[in-house]
């Protein structure tokens, strides 16, 4: 899992799938805490013990299309067993990402009905971001969404709404997550 922004480039023949699992969904296949990967990267043989010959019958793929099959395939075949609290940490994600009126924690406790340090260690073990971090993920993507819809955009009073104390807060947050300032990003649009 990628916290920060980053960036692969591909030369040649060079050929890359990734998968994107729901959130809470890795865990499962996993079987450690997700936070303890974070802005890493493993083999996938750590995870998966005949993962080698997996890989290689995907990048032989001739499209797209067919190395998402021959990915979906394998995974479907190596489906952990039901873990509830997959759907708790998933439903929870897609609530902070679909409501923008959630701008702290204590919304998304007040919420679902998990005490802060129960909801912090389900987000660390199924999520591997913390509940604040996701909060500020997502009401970022919302105001990338509106710049990019060419809503005009008053910065101090936006910051407040999404919960920020001040707008030098949403800035430092915004230039962290998307690797410039809000004032650049609309420039390079």
């Amino acid at each position: 899992m990628q916290l920060s922004r980053f960036v692969r480039e591909l030369k040649g023949d060079d050929r890359i799938l990734g998968i994107k699992f729901r959130a809470g969904a890795f865990y499962p296949f996993f079987h450690k805490p997700v936070s303890t990967i974070v802005n890493t990267s493993l083999p996938a043989q750590q995870v998966f013990p005949n993962a080698i010959p997996a890989e290689k019958s995907v990048l032989a793929c001739c499209d797209d299309h067919a190395m998402v099959d021959a990915a979906a395939q394998f995974l479907i075949a190596h489906l952990p067993p039901r873990d509830p609290n997959v759907d708790i940490a998933c439903k929870i994600v897609e609530e902070i990402a679909n409501d923008r009126c959630v701008t702290r924690v204590e919304h998304v406790t007040a919420r679902c009905g998990l005490q802060e340090r129960t909801l912090q260690r389900l987000f660390h073990r199924y999520v591997g971001a913390s509940p604040r971090w996701v909060i500020k993920r997502y009401r970022v993507y919302d105001v990338l969404n509106q710049l990019s819809a060419g809503i005009p955009v008053a910065w101090a009073a936006l910051a407040q709404d999404m919960g920020y104390f001040d707008q030098s807060h949403f800035n430092n947050d915004f230039k962290r997550m998307v690797g410039c300032a809000p004032g650049e990003y609309l420039e390079l649009r």
